[in-house]
């Protein structure tokens, strides 16, 4: 690792700024699978970290989860992480659908945000990259999203292969500096490698061993020597440890060197569940192996976190086998389960979050291809297709229900909002998806969070792919919120005036959101919770072109919501307000909106305690640029901006526009439309 060292460190030190000659701002690391090309860069952006605080890195790792894949989802976070870093704003101004759902305004925001300032972008793993949007694998491989030229102000880092496109395409760029990682063959680093990760163990290797093991096909790989590892710390004690070893050293391939290690995993310490389960969800069996050297629940659990989408955690994984049937006298024991873990010791990387998951896409790759029988592209989210006519699809669609059963019966959370219905959609049960999607709890915790971007463009995907199954979630929706007024009035949730009033002055831990997510689903809702599921319904139904169902919606968050009693409430008026006027200025009905408009602007001048004064200016500045648009002449077009978030309606004709007095004050609830009333 001498050469590539070198050269990242001199990377290091002809950053823009230094006084030493600049290198191309590009530089590509070439090499085989397992040739420590994660560890050299992870090592070297410590190194960076320290030296250089100053400016930002930002690094991604393909496979660290499913969605590390999407370089659109890449490309959003280095954006939102420049922009917060040199403009000292991460407010998020992609407020149209389209622009987080368009490949082409990403790119150019990203685009534009690596000329902000000096940063360093590592990107490991670019052959593992697959499709994003609407863009095929191949496409983004081909590497046209990066600029024609990269600022000198950034550096980005590839690693990949050299078998693949990325490798291809970046050697032929004249910004971009090309290195192989060379080939392990210092037998002294080979030896120093095992002595690290096997430990203590090493002394009990004799010449003998050392020699077959340093002299194996695959003894150039670093990755190797990680791989046996976790074999040589417990083959000691083992009858047959001279002919195991005998066969991982002969092993060709990682891939064969892993299916010979997950073999001896489920012979050892693996059983199968009982034939004759109460569980409705079949058995997972593979049809690569036909003796129960791939069956039983170490190969099952496998199986499972191959299946995940971000990983999971212990108690995911022990619930999700007992869904399985691995109960009563067949279930997996903390004891077995630690054993487990001491085994797949550099198997399985827990992240921050808790959740376990596979740190090598080798590692992932031999369960999906020996245990799942899946030749596909591992890199690649494919929805298991309904007739489930090819054997591979049958067993993942098997593992996606087992998983989507498990979370189904979990209470509400962020974990569950992320990983159910991305099981259900890669199951292909659609019905589902749009049950669960137009749940309150879950759909809200899709389209309130603005820190979570991620969570509405899953959110949009899912929609697009109901919308492909000839679903329609928009009416799904819009009796959802019928359904949550219908609980409201049946049970008279409303509170009386005096209790109504003392309510400005309470702090709560939590907002209304928070409460209306932690709640159970037969729980009953408040008056302000019906309102915020009317408010983020209309809005988003807005937003997707359903003009008519928006408009009722929002008309009737604004009649729950406008007894305010405390900032966090008054934040959902003008949400509410300009919400409408937004609709309305869609609609071309300027006078309309200029009511709106007016009346959140005067809401927000209201507020007396303002927990985030960054976002209030923004707000108010919004609401500005807005009322100076009502006002423009009739013969002045409105900017292209404006324009082309303009959508016809899914219905015909437009909305109606109330054009007598009685009607005006029956759709603003009141003359207090511009401004928010407050008890004292």
């Amino acid at each position: 690792m001498v050469v590539p060292s070198a050269v990242l460190g001199t990377f290091m030190t002809s950053l823009p700024g230094s006084d030493e000659e600049i290198l191309p701002p590009v530089l590509v690391l070439a090499g085989e699978s397992g040739c420590g090309k994660s560890t050299l860069v992870a090592h070297w952006l410590k190194q960076i970290t320290s030296s250089y605080p100053q400016i930002i890195t930002i690094p991604h790792f393909v496979g660290c989860d499913s969605g590390s894949s999407d370089i659109a989802n890449f490309m959003r976070r280095c954006t939102s992480e420049l922009r917060l870093q040199y403009l000292d704003s991460d407010v998020d101004d992609v407020t149209d659908n389209q622009d987080l759902c368009d490949f082409a305004r990403v790119t150019e925001a990203f685009r534009a945000a690596i000329s902000l300032g000096p940063s360093v972008i590592v990107l490991d793993g670019a052959d593992h990259l697959g499709h994003a949007l609407d863009v095929a694998a191949f496409k983004v491989k081909e590497m046209e999203w990066l600029p024609v030229s990269v600022p000198v102000s950034c550096r980005i880092i590839v690693t990949t292969t050299r078998a693949d496109i990325t490798y291809r395409a970046l050697s032929q760029r004249r910004d971009a500096y090309c290195i192989d990682v060379p080939r392990l063959f210092d037998v002294r680093g080979k030896n120093d490698l095992l002595k690290e990760y096997v430990g203590s163990n090493y002394k009990f290797l004799d010449a003998a061993r050392l020699s077959k093991i340093t002299s194996s096909t695959l003894a150039h790989l670093p990755l190797f020597y990680v791989a046996l590892a976790c074999e040589l710390r417990v083959l000691g004690a083992h009858k047959n440890s001279d002919r195991l070893l005998e066969s991982y050293v002969h092993a060709s391939t990682l891939f064969d060197l892993w299916s010979l290690i997950f073999r001896r995993w489920t012979h050892d310490y693996g059983w199968l569940r009982p034939a004759v389960s109460r569980s409705p969800v079949p058995a997972i069996k593979t049809q690569v192996s036909r003796d129960r050297m791939n069956s039983g629940w170490v190969a099952d659990v496998l199986r499972l976190f191959a299946l995940s989408r971000e990983g999971l955690s212990e108690s995911e994984a022990l619930g999700a086998l007992q869904v399985m049937g691995y109960m009563k006298n067949y279930q997996v024991t903390n004891a077995h389960w630690e054993m487990f873990r001491l085994i797949a010791e550099h198997a399985l990387i827990e992240l921050p979050s808790g959740l376990l998951t596979f740190p090598h896409q080798s590692l992932r790759g031999t369960v999906e291809i020996a245990l799942l029988g899946n030749l596909t592209s591992p890199s690649q989210e494919r929805a298991v297709s309904p007739a489930f006519q090819e054997s591979w699809e049958r067993q993942k669609q098997q593992g996606h229900t087992v998983l989507s059963s498990f979370f189904s019966k979990q209470p509400s959370s962020g974990r569950v909002v992320d990983e159910l219905p991305w099981q259900l959609n890669m199951s292909g049960n659609m019905e589902a998806l749009s049950k669960t999607l137009c749940e309150p709890r879950v759909f809200l915790r899709f389209v309130s969070s603005r820190s979570e971007q991620r969570r509405k463009i899953d959110l949009l995907s899912y929609w697009s792919i109901l919308k492909r199954a000839n679903r329609k979630p928009e009416e799904i929706l819009y009796q959802m919120a019928a359904k949550a007024e219908e609980r409201l009035h049946n049970e008279s949730m409303e509170l009386p005036e005096r209790e109504i009033g003392s309510a400005s002055s309470k702090t709560k831990e939590y907002s209304a959101v928070d409460e209306l997510c932690r709640k159970e689903s037969d729980e009953n809702f408040s008056q302000l919770e019906v309102a915020l599921i009317f408010c983020f319904s209309g809005k988003f139904l807005a937003e997707n072109g359903h003009d008519v169902m928006a408009h009722n919606l929002l008309l009737n968050a604004y009649k729950m919501a406008y007894p305010v009693v405390s900032v966090k409430d008054i934040y959902l008026m003008c949400d509410i307000q300009e919400s409408l006027g937004s609709l309305y200025l869609k609609l071309s009905e300027m006078s309309k909106a200029m009511v709106w408009f007016n009346g959140a602007l005067k809401s927000a001048g209201e507020m007396t305690r303002v927990p985030d004064t960054f976002e209030h200016a923004a707000m108010i500045g919004r609401l500005l640029n807005h009322i100076a648009l009502c006002q423009l002449p009739s013969h002045v077009a409105l900017p292209p901006e404006v324009q082309g978030r303009s959508r016809p309606s899914t219905r015909g004709g437009r909305v109606k526009t109330p054009s007598t007095g009685k009607e005006r004050t029956e759709e603003t609830g009141s003359d207090n439309v511009g401004g928010i009333w407050m008890k004292r």
